[in-house]
């Protein structure tokens, strides 16, 4: 993009995802270059305290926003606790493993501006 975005205000829906209780993530982003441009908005999942092996961070959603100079948009995702399940050996599925994670929501994994803690539910 040929234009600089801001990322502010970070919020969720709850302060804890369960099975059927998805959470919605809302981050406003606004333009603050002299052109229209667009940005990727993208969340970003890190486990504070997995038991078993687990990426850094994981992409668990993204959304692209065209905007005009000065324009502001609050950008929603939606995360559910099955977006975590990962594998266990033991029980041979996936599962979701209760514990905290920190949702990171930026440009790219490299250029994360806004975060918050996430408390799962299994």
């Amino acid at each position: 993009s040929y234009t600089q975005f801001e990322h502010r205000a970070l919020r969720l829906s709850a302060p804890v995802v369960a099975p059927g209780a998805p959470v919605e993530v809302e981050v406003q982003v606004t333009n603050r270059g002299a052109v229209a441009g667009d940005e990727v908005v993208q969340l970003y999942v890190r486990w504070l305290d997995s038991s078993r092996p687990r990426p850094r961070l994981a992409l668990r959603g993204f959304r692209r926003v065209t905007l005009a100079p000065g324009e502001t948009e609050t950008v929603r995702l939606r995360l559910a606790a099955e977006d975590l399940a990962g594998w266990d050996d033991a029980a041979q599925r996936l599962t979701v493993e209760p514990g905290a994670v920190e949702l990171l929501v930026g440009a790219s994994s490299a250029d994360l501006r806004q975060r918050a803690r996430l408390n799962v539910r299994a």
